[in-house]
């Protein structure tokens, strides 16, 4: 069996190294034995929207989309440097892998420098979240999957990279912080889109004190995107550039070229022995000019627990918007070619416009469910959630953006 990585279905070369250096700190002491735990989720669910999928969820049940399989391997090599790997295998991803395919989400060396100071090399996970490392373990999570409106589909490509990280803690008194400083590249893909990030880099500090957790991360990220569905319009409009060159500008500007996005996410919880609320909250930057996206989402989450069952709702918010250099463009072009003038250039522009227009969304969602701990590595959950319109529904055609929805799932979470 081969495992592969969520970037395009190809083989990793740049972890290999990784696996040689493991191989030989095994051949110097082959009385190492390592640790393997596994976890799984076993879900269903549906929606009441038969036109327009949400995580591959419509209006009959299915298995898929919930369902994951992982198994986590780490192994103490010397007092201070370990390794650790995690091959996960999910139902249903928004990236190429296919349904059920091994892919290799965690692959890296850890050194422990001194008691406070740790240094990490590999494959690791992108620390875009409050639970980005548990992200993958439905069993941590009091929900059924953490609220989409912020952990949205478009960013589960982007929930790995590869390169290196640095975490520093320090006893303040009643405060411990920790910061963390990382960096790499990665090369992903997303429905129709090829991301390629290099580099990416940023910091993320936690302070904790008693039952409170705070989280503040910065990233930035150098990326360009391209996207066969908008290659193709921009190839469309350059045929009308001997009319005029703005047409050419067009054109250009329906890819991301060497374009510095900007993210920035802030995480609260608070713990009690029967209370928790848990929010978060990211805005992404990229400024105006070709084929970029700004957005900032949210949600807050509060549960109680009842011994053996914790019931929970929710509330979280979603809101996108695409730069304004491509629509700006088009409205520029009617204006030097007016309507009526060129009736395929017409259809095209009208197209182009309706398709920038699907990027720009707004969405609130609502959320009720309840977890049944049954064994102390086995949980069940239930879990209903309702959209006031189907912005999250992956660019839903014109005509169904705008009707509600809501969506059922039952879980069944376990580690071992």
């Amino acid at each position: 069996m081969t495992f592969r990585s969520a970037e395009q279905g190809a083989v990793m070369p740049k972890t290999g190294f990784i696996l040689l250096i493991i191989g030989i700190l095994y051949s110097l002491n082959p009385a190492i034995a390592v640790d393997l735990n596994g976890f799984a989720s076993i879900g269903a669910g549906r929606t009441t929207r038969s036109d327009a999928k949400f995580i591959e969820y419509s209006d009959n049940w299915t298995l898929r989309s919930d369902t994951t399989f992982g198994v986590q391997l780490q192994d103490q090599l010397t007092d201070t440097c370990s390794w650790t790997a995690q091959v996960v295998s999910n139902g249903f991803s928004f990236n190429d892998t296919n349904d059920y395919e091994p892919s290799l989400d965690w692959l890296f060396l850890s050194y422990q420098h001194a008691p406070n100071m740790r240094f990490r090399l590999g494959r690791l996970r992108t620390p875009l979240f409050l639970f980005s490392d548990s992200l993958a373990v439905g069993y941590a999570h009091t929900f059924v999957r953490p609220p989409i409106s912020v952990y949205l589909p478009v960013l589960e490509p982007l929930s790995n990279y590869e390169g290196g990280d640095i975490s520093v803690a320090q006893d303040l008194g009643d405060y411990d912080l920790e910061l963390s400083f990382f960096g790499g590249s990665m090369h992903h893909t997303f429905n129709d889109f090829d991301l390629n990030v290099n580099p990416i880099f940023g910091f993320i500090s936690r302070i904790r004190r008693a039952n409170y957790l705070m989280r503040y991360g910065i990233i930035f990220a150098r990326t360009d995107v391209s996207s066969r569905s908008f290659t193709q319009l921009g190839n469309a409009f350059s045929q009308f550039s001997f009319i005029d060159p703005i047409f050419d500008e067009l054109n250009e500007s329906h890819a991301t070229n060497n374009q510095w996005f900007r993210y920035y996410a802030l995480g609260i919880q608070w713990d009690t022995n029967t209370w928790s609320v848990i929010s978060e909250f990211n805005v992404t930057q990229s400024g105006e000019n070709g084929f970029v996206n700004n957005s900032h989402n949210g949600y807050i989450m509060l549960s109680r627990q009842f011994d053996s069952i914790t019931p929970y709702a929710g509330i979280s918010y979603n809101k996108n918007r695409l730069g304004s250099e491509l629509t700006n463009l088009v409205l520029e072009s009617q204006s030097r070619v007016p309507i009526g003038a060129i009736p395929q250039l017409d259809t095209l522009r009208a197209t182009a416009l309706d398709l920038y227009q699907s990027f720009n969304t707004s969405s609130y969602s609502f959320t009720l469910g309840s977890r049944y701990d049954i064994r102390p590595n086995i949980a069940l959950k239930l879990e209903v959630e309702h959209f006031d319109n189907s912005a999250l529904l992956i660019r839903a055609p014109t005509q169904y953006r705008d009707k509600s929805f809501t969506a059922f799932a039952v879980i069944l979470d376990m580690v071992f």
